[in-house]
C-alpha cells in the first residue's frame, strides 16, 4: 500500500484500519438515486452550498466525461457524476479502492446486486460525489470503475454471466482536469 492508496476492504474484517501516513482529505460518496432515464454518464462540479439542491432536483445537467473539468472549481465544490446503468434499490455501492498517488487517481466502487426474492427492485442511477478539502492537490486524471458482483438472497455470491440480460451495471469513466 502506497501512502496515498487506501484499500477499503481492509475495514470489513477489522472494524477500523489506520489511514496511510500521508493524510488525504477527501469526501467520497456513492448514492443510489431514482432512475432518470438518462443513457450517458454526466459530470459537473457543484459548489458546496448548491449540493443539497442538486441532489434534491429532478434533473441533472452535466457534461460527458470527455470534456475536461476545471481543477480550480474542485476546491470548495463537489465533483458530481450521474452514472446510469442497471442499478436497483436493493444494490449497494461501496468504495473498495482509492489510489491517489501522483496525478493519476483511480477509484473503484464495488457494485453488489442483491437478489430479492420478495419482489422486484426499482431501477436507480448511481451518483458518485467527490469533494476535495482545501490544500489537497487536484489530480490530472481521475478514473472511476465499477466492478460488480451478484449476491443471492442467502448472502452468498452467485454466478451471473456477462451474457445475461442486464448484467452490466455501468462502464468505467475517466475525467481530465485542466
Amino acid at each position: 500500500m502506497t501512502a496515498a492508496t487506501f484499500p477499503f476492504e481492509a475495514i470489513e474484517g477489522h472494524g477500523f484500519v489506520h489511514p496511510p501516513a500521508a493524510h488525504l482529505a477527501i469526501d467520497l460518496l456513492a448514492l443510489l438515486r431514482p432512475a432518470s432515464g438518462a443513457h450517458e454518464i454526466r459530470v459537473r462540479v457543484v459548489p458546496g452550498a448548491q449540493l443539497p439542491a442538486t441532489l434534491a432536483g429532478g434533473s441533472f445537467i452535466g457534461l460527458t466525461p470527455s470534456v475536461p473539468v476545471s481543477a480550480a472549481s474542485l476546491h470548495g465544490g463537489w465533483l458530481v457524476g450521474r452514472v446510469p446503468g442497471r442499478f436497483f434499490t436493493t444494490d449497494t455501492a461501496t468504495p473498495v479502492r482509492l489510489d491517489a498517488e501522483g496525478t493519476a487517481w483511480a477509484i473503484d466502487f464495488n457494485i453488489s446486486h442483491i437478489e430479492n426474492p420478495n419482489g422486484i427492485a426499482a431501477p436507480c442511477d448511481l451518483w458518485v460525489l467527490l469533494g476535495l478539502h482545501a490544500g489537497e492537490p487536484t489530480p490530472h486524471t481521475l478514473r472511476v470503475r465499477f466492478p460488480q458482483r451478484w449476491v443471492g438472497p442467502d448472502g452468498q455470491e452467485t454466478a451471473h454471466g456477462d451474457a445475461a440480460p442486464g448484467s452490466m451495471a455501468a462502464e468505467s469513466f475517466q475525467l481530465e482536469f485542466r
